[in-house]
Order: structure tokens, then C-alpha cells, then sequence
């Protein structure tokens, strides 16, 4: 049987070798990115030993890549339809790296996924909103960026090339971290979190721009692990690597969306009376309920990300999972 490497030099055509090992060649992908056609020979494609694939363009910025126990992502699927592999072709391999690595009920709970995901449609991030880094490498000093800074660095953030800021008054954007909602390395949204409290209960703490049913953070979920966090807020599953439902209701399509995953689910309701509502969904589906040892004044997990770092946060979250139901009901009564 072909591997991939081989499907993809069939298809690829011509191409240079470089010193590193790269192969190049005009790119496939710059009209997809609008820019006009390469003609100097700017894409390059690598193999690794192991099985994996990435490939990248200096003219239009397209980046994918396939890692071995993963499936194909919503670019690097693009890039086998451009170098002539028909969409059905892809799709069916798409769907055989899927049942090889999560099992028989794969087309069911494939399907489920496709159909809920299908309302994830690309979206845009306000006007003139950039990533924090580039605002801070433009040497900004609006009052309300440095409140954005200072706030996202208390909540743990030191990537602040993976969060935005604008300076758009409308909904008071300019006042608000800008949290970006990807799905498949897409843009699909983006929620903007209010710094500090919002001075009227006619401002909302988050501004969100977001589609039907999404869940935060499914991007970073590796294949690889077995369990999945479900946190309440955006900036916790941020800090823990989980994924949120934004809030502490969870509707129906999000929650078969996560069963879809096949992994164990483990609940992390944020420590206050508003929690119980994600206790009740876990007890429902026979998902796990953690309830980590954590200082009294630690409520949710960003907090305790800032207190004890991400890696014994995330350790204390996995160690603390009650998959008993009754078990979970009296821990949360007794916090309460």
C-alpha cells in the first residue's frame, strides 16, 4: 500500500531539492491566500522519517503540516486537492487515519463532529486588531492596551502573539483582551474579555462573536491522550490546554460533539455556586468530576496556573477526577 510521501511525489511534479532537505517548487496555494501566482519557486515540502509531512510558502504565508496520529487539517487537505488528489480521495483517506486511530464507531461519531462543525464557518477578527506582540513591537502606549497587557499577564498569558487588542470603541473592544476561536487552524470567531468589572451589568464580561454550538480549544487537543478537561471559562482552558462550552451550560450539541472524541471527560467546574449546572451534565453522561487540592482561594484554573504552573495544575486536575457519581454530587455539596 502507498504511503503518503509516495500518493504526494506522484502528484507533486516537478521540484528542487535543497541543502535541508526541502523540496521546492512554484506554489499551489497563493491564490487561496490572494496573492498572485508564484513563479520563483516558494513553496517548500519536507518528509520526515517518522511519516510526517509539512509544507510551507514564502510568498503567501500558507502553512500545514501532518503529524503520524493525527488527521488531516482543513489546509494540508487543501494542499492534496491542489497538487491533483481528488476531494473524495482525501476525504476517504482523511477518514481511514480517523478509524485507524479512534476505533470501529469511528463513521458515526465522525459524522456527528462533521455535522455540528459544518456551522463553523470562517469569520474575522474586529478592524484593526492585531496580536498584542505586534502592538507592543509598534511601541503602543494606549492607556487601555497597557490594561489589556497587564491583565493578560496576571491571568498567566506570555504568548501574546496568539491574542489580540484593538483599539475599536464599539461593544468597548478597546478595553478587551481578544481571544481568537479557531476550528482546524480556521478563524471562526473570536470573544473579547472585558479587563476587570464591567462598569454597568449592561456591559458583558465577554464580547462574543462566536458560531452555534463552538467549543474552545479543540485545536489543541492531542490524539494522544485519553482524556479530555472540560473547563467552564475560555482563559481556564487556555491555562490547562482543555476546551470550553464558554460558560457553565453546556447544550446538547456540545456535549455530543465531546462524547464524539472518544476520550474520558473530566469536568472542572469553576468553584462558585454557578458550577453545579457542569456538575449535573458530568453526572448525567458518567464523565469525571475533579475537585483538585487547591488553596481555598483558588477558584478556577487559571488562577491556579498563575499559583502552581500549567503542568502541576493540569497533574492535580487529572489526579483529582471523581468518576463517581454520587461521590461528586457530596464533594461539590461540601464546597458549598
Amino acid at each position: 500500500m502507498d504511503t503518503l510521501e509516495n500518493i504526494i511525489r506522484d502528484h507533486l511534479g516537478p521540484v528542487q531539492q535543497t541543502r535541508k532537505g526541502w523540496l521546492s517548487r512554484n506554489c499551489m496555494m497563493c491564490h487561496h491566500h490572494g496573492e498572485s501566482p508564484d513563479r520563483r519557486g516558494r513553496f517548500g515540502i519536507i518528509f520526515s522519517p517518522d511519516g510526517g509531512v509539512a509544507t510551507s510558502c514564502f510568498n503567501c504565508s500558507h502553512k500545514s503540516k501532518f503529524v503520524p496520529g493525527e488527521t488531516f487539517s482543513k489546509e494540508f487537505s487543501l494542499f492534496l486537492q491542489e497538487i491533483g488528489i481528488p476531494a473524495r480521495t482525501v476525504k476517504l483517506m482523511n477518514f481511514d487515519l480517523y478509524k485507524q486511530y479512534y476505533g470501529k464507531d469511528a463513521l458515526h461519531e465522525l459524522q456527528i463532529a462533521e455535522n455540528i462543525s459544518a456551522k463553523w464557518t470562517p469569520a474575522q477578527l474586529p478592524s484593526q486588531a492585531l496580536t498584542m506582540q505586534e502592538w507592543a513591537d509598534n511601541g503602543c502606549t494606549d492607556r487601555n492596551f497597557l490594561n489589556v497587557v497587564k491583565y493578560a499577564y496576571e491571568r498567566g498569558i506570555r504568548n501574546f502573539e496568539q491574542f489580540y487588542w484593538t483599539p475599536q470603541t464599539n461593544g468597548m473592544l478597546n478595553k478587551r483582551l481578544i481571544i481568537p476561536f479557531y476550528y482546524r487552524n480556521t478563524l471562526v470567531g473570536f470573544t473579547g474579555r472585558f479587563v476587570g468589572t464591567p462598569p454597568s451589568k449592561q456591559i458583558t464580561k465577554y464580547y462574543n462573536i462566536s458560531p452555534p454550538d463552538f467549543l474552545y480549544n479543540l485545536d489543541r487537543q492531542s490524539p494522544h491522550n485519553d482524556y479530555i478537561i472540560v473547563a467552564e471559562g475560555v482563559l481556564d482552558a487556555y491555562a490547562i490546554h482543555g476546551v470550553s462550552a464558554q460558560g457553565n451550560e453546556i447544550n446538547e450539541s456540545q456535549i455530543a460533539f465531546i462524547q464524539s472524541l472518544n476520550k474520558q471527560v473530566i469536568v472542572l467546574p469553576d468553584f462558585d455556586k454557578d458550577g453545579s449546572a457542569l456538575v449535573e451534565v458530568a453526572a448525567k453522561h458518567n464523565w469525571a468530576v475533579s475537585f483538585p487540592f487547591w488553596s481555598n482561594e483558588i477558584k478556577d484554573a487559571s488562577k491556579a496556573v498563575e499559583t502552581y504552573g500549567r503542568i502541576a495544575t493540569m497533574l492535580s486536575v487529572i489526579e483529582a477526577a471523581d468518576y463517581d457519581t454520587f461521590s461528586a454530587r457530596v464533594k461539590w455539596r461540601m464546597k458549598h
